[in-house]
């Protein structure tokens, strides 16, 4: 069993080799159509909206719906800067009012690595809070401009796959010059920039930002205005069955039904896709098989059937052991995330108090999450030890 320095080590490639694994299959999947996204339910007028932070200040959310603004996107922060200081007061304070409401990550990630710790962030910070409308990925950044198509695409996939395993439905954001000349075409749903009459981006896309309003009721200032043409309205509900995916929801966050590329999913608990993904069963020990002895089942067939069934029964072990394995791998990677960020907070000028213990907070959680894997490994472990000493045993 490796140790936990050993586990750091291993990080950025077993990193590298699961967003290798997401790049290839999110990028074989094609968007059909033009314009706006052919394959989503569209709404018969598109609603307004606006995207927001810290940086727009008190907003009267109340007025602003009366407006006709029907949903918010809410930025939440970034692994660079931090969590945005009025994230979780403006998610809370939006949907009291009865607007639907979507969160965003503006990210400086130069790398799919980097891409999961902004992802991580992100749920870390809408976790039970009540987000209904698309989590989004906003790859704009200066520093970010010179990438290879090949590396932004690995960021957005990286990303949007670790918000969709959650249950959310993600989304990417940037400009249309950006879509078309460095990022290039995605397969999740788009959210374009383009402040212009009409927006003129060929591909598909979902939601469209297309300028900055001056003078909106209940927002000081300036603020960004957004369409949305898909019906997320309907698609992501609150609690049960949508009417436009067919999707089972829960707290706004789907647990089971057709993924955005049309193939049947069923989204579980992130530890049970994990424990998918390399073959293991929905259950960590199998039931015990009863075996009925007749006058003619010979002792030799008796043994041939006891031994296969512990093979299966240490193949499942070990398979769940392996998933315990790649568990405490990710919470260590988590881990390595927060720290960075709360020693960035600590070592800023003023820093908001409130936001520096939220890091602290995620930092201790990690830990206790990193002890909790520890003993679920060697626990796996341990079972897996007897389970192979028992097939030792009936293969003499």
């Amino acid at each position: 069993m490796r140790r936990l320095q050993q586990l750091k080590n291993v990080r950025h490639t077993l990193t590298g080799a699961l967003t290798a694994v997401l790049s290839a299959a999110l990028l074989c999947l094609a968007v059909l159509g033009t314009g706006i996204n052919a394959k989503a339910a569209q709404l018969a007028t598109p609603l307004e909206g606006v995207d927001i932070s810290s940086y727009n200040g008190n907003i009267d959310f109340a007025t602003l719906r009366a407006s006709g603004i029907s949903f918010v996107m809410v930025r939440v922060g970034n692994t660079k800067y931090g969590i945005d200081s009025k994230a979780v007061e403006n998610i809370n304070a939006a949907n009291a009012a009865g607007l639907r409401v979507g969160a965003y990550c503006y990210t400086y990630a130069k790398s799919a690595a980097e891409a999961a710790a902004d992802a991580e962030l992100t749920l870390s910070v809408i976790n039970g809070l009540p987000v209904s409308f698309p989590v989004a990925i906003d790859i704009e950044d200066k520093s970010q401009q010179n990438l290879p198509t090949e590396t932004q695409q690995a960021i957005v996939n990286t990303f949007c796959a670790i918000i969709q395993n959650a249950g959310y439905t993600p989304i990417v954001y940037t400009n249309k010059n950006w879509f078309e000349q460095k990022l290039g075409a995605v397969s999740w749903d788009a959210w374009v920039a383009q402040y212009n009459p009409t927006c003129t981006y060929s591909g598909a896309y979902t939601m469209w930002q297309n300028g900055i309003a001056s003078s909106l009721p209940g927002a000081p200032g300036q603020i960004d205005h957004d369409y949305v043409f898909s019906d997320y309205f309907n698609q992501i509900v609150e609690n049960g069955t949508s009417s436009v995916d067919g999707a089972t929801y829960v707290n706004w966050r789907k647990t089971s039904g057709t993924g955005f590329d049309g193939t049947n999913v069923t989204k579980l608990s992130w530890e049970q896709d994990l424990l998918n993904s390399i073959g293991a069963t929905t259950t960590t020990t199998p039931a015990t098989t009863t075996t009925t002895t007749t006058t003619t089942t010979s002792n030799a067939e008796q043994k041939k059937k006891q031994l296969k069934e512990a093979k299966d029964d240490l193949a499942n072990k070990q398979a769940y052991r392996d998933a315990c394995q790649l568990q405490l791998t990710l919470y260590q990677q988590q881990y390595d995330a927060y720290y960075g960020l709360f020693e960035q907070l600590a070592a800023t000028p003023n820093c908001d108090p409130a936001t520096l213990q939220t890091a602290a907070d995620s930092v201790h959680m990690k830990q206790q999450e990193i002890v909790d894997a520890t003993n679920n490994l060697q626990t796996a472990q341990a079972d897996v030890d007897a389970a192979q000493a028992k097939v030792d045993s009936l293969s003499k």
